[in-house]
């Protein structure tokens, strides 16, 4: 029969059966023949380990594969856990799976199935651009993540299509170009093509019309006559007769708001010269964007489509393309709408500068397929740190089903008597699929987890991805 007696150190743990025999050992007196949940301290006496706490119902739950949890440390001091399942991926923080921002709750019924009355929400119904600051092109596809208000989550924008903001000039052109012409453009695809209108024209090359008489012999300045704003110089050699015999730089381009009045026999006085006159060739000096255009691949340089005046050959680089037309990708879910006109938080291009007028709509503040945790309820208090999955909405309305697919019946709760608050737990959407995430492998620095996936059965393979984490809130894959 067994005899009970004191013991008071287990610091040689297991003993091994082949020992059991072995009660001559020291040892013998100092250990166990098993050690169940619980470990031996360094003092010597046995101690239960510590219990779990539960966070909380996988989205695994009723599937056939279990979550696959993954830590992600990003400081000596704080650390998360994922959990992936069937292409999503949660956040536990703290013992708790981390949620958006929560939505009040304004009523609950007692009925089956439940149905809590949410307070209003916004979205982004539809947004205009502000292009006036705009420094760096977009292009179509751009998505912009909209910044400011209070939101579960913000909108995210895409512009449809882009408009000309601004262009320079690289090449002039010849052919007399006049201020008021208008030169349609050519270059990426549109669908209206951009124009700019002429604002002041210059000289850009000149070649003796006469040469007139009386001038000083050797190289010259002369300067020409006719037109509005600032004339044009030239350098030009005066033979022995005395009058022009070449034409050997434009020294002062000029700015004229009117054409010389006759530009084949511009003239010219200096010099002494009496009766010269050059044939001017004017080029564009400055210029207006009249009409940007709805372009929906963006051009690199610009070359004359067509004119309204005689000019050819100009050309324009560094095209700056803004937003033209935009299409809300995410309405976003808003308990404070963004003050007008909005910025952006982010982008997939290289955009900046734009901003945006939006308008609201109103919405739910949650989505079917939402898991909510419903907490600060009173009266039906039964609520309270539960998780619900929404099964219907309507516009201010969420009907609440349980993890396993059951109508919430709250008939029999107490009455629902005013606040509390539903909080959608933040979910990602993730590449892996469920029967892959056993072979997820995963390294770690600082806020960005590399992941590489390739499952030896099946020969499924994902492409590898860097997981980056902006914030609690705010993950993406690529």
């Amino acid at each position: 029969m067994s005899v009970p007696f004191i013991q008071s150190s287990f610091i040689h743990g297991e003993v091994a059966p082949s020992l059991f025999g072995r009660t001559d050992l020291a040892a013998y007196r100092s250990a166990a023949s098993t050690f169940r949940n619980g470990f031996v301290s360094y003092r010597g006496g046995y101690m239960s380990r510590a219990g779990t706490k539960f966070v909380g119902y996988s989205k695994q739950t009723t599937r056939s594969y279990a979550p696959r949890l993954v830590p992600f440390s990003f400081s000596i001091n704080q650390g998360l856990v994922l959990e992936f399942g069937h292409y999503y991926m949660r956040v536990i923080s703290n013992g708790a799976y981390v949620t958006l921002t929560p939505a009040d709750i304004t009523g609950a019924t007692q009925a089956n199935p439940c149905v809590l009355t949410l307070a209003a929400s916004n979205e982004v119904a539809s947004a205009t651009a502000n292009i006036g600051a705009v420094g760096s092109s977009y292009a179509s596809g751009d998505t912009i993540l909209i910044a400011g208000g209070t939101f579960i989550r913000a909108a995210t924008l895409t512009v449809a299509n882009t408009t000309v903001h601004g262009l320079t000039l690289s090449n002039p052109g010849i052919g007399n170009y006049a201020p008021g012409d208008t030169v349609t453009l050519a270059g990426g695809v549109s669908s209206v093509s951009a124009q700019i209108s002429v604002t002041t024209t210059k000289v850009v090359s000149a070649t003796v019309a006469a040469a007139g008489t009386g001038g000083t012999s050797g190289t010259q300045t002369v300067t020409g006559t006719t037109g509005t704003g600032t004339k044009f110089q030239a350098s030009v050699t005066i033979g022995s007769s005395g009058g022009i015999s070449a034409v050997l730089s434009i020294t002062v381009a000029g700015s004229y708001t009117a054409n010389p009045t006759t530009p084949a026999t511009e003239p010219v006085t200096g010099a002494s010269l009496s009766g010269a006159q050059l044939n001017v060739v004017l080029g564009i000096d400055s210029f207006s964007i009249t009409a940007g255009g709805t372009f929906t691949t963006n051009a690199v340089i610009f070359t004359q489509g067509s004119t309204s005046g005689t000019g050819t050959g100009a050309t324009f680089v560094s095209p700056v393309f803004a937003p033209n037309a935009l299409t809300v990708t995410d309405g976003g879910v808003y308990t404070v709408f963004p003050t007008n006109p909005a910025s952006q938080a982010s982008t997939s291009g290289s955009g900046l500068g734009a901003t945006y007028t939006l308008v609201a709509g109103t919405i739910s503040s949650v989505a079917v397929g939402d898991w909510i945790y419903v907490s600060g309820v009173t009266g039906m208090t039964e609520l309270n740190g539960g998780i619900f999955v929404v099964s219907a909405t309507g516009v201010n309305t969420a009907t609440l089903n349980d993890v396993f697919g059951n109508a919430i019946n709250s008939i029999s709760y107490g009455a629902y008597t005013g606040s509390g608050t539903a909080a959608p737990i933040y979910t990602v959407t993730s590449p892996y699929a469920e029967s892959d995430l056993a072979y997820l492998k995963f390294i770690q620095s600082a806020d960005v987890m590399s992941l590489a996936c390739v499952n030896s059965m099946t020969n499924a393979e994902y492409a590898p991805r860097d997981l980056t984490r902006n914030s609690d809130t705010d993950w993406s894959f690529a």
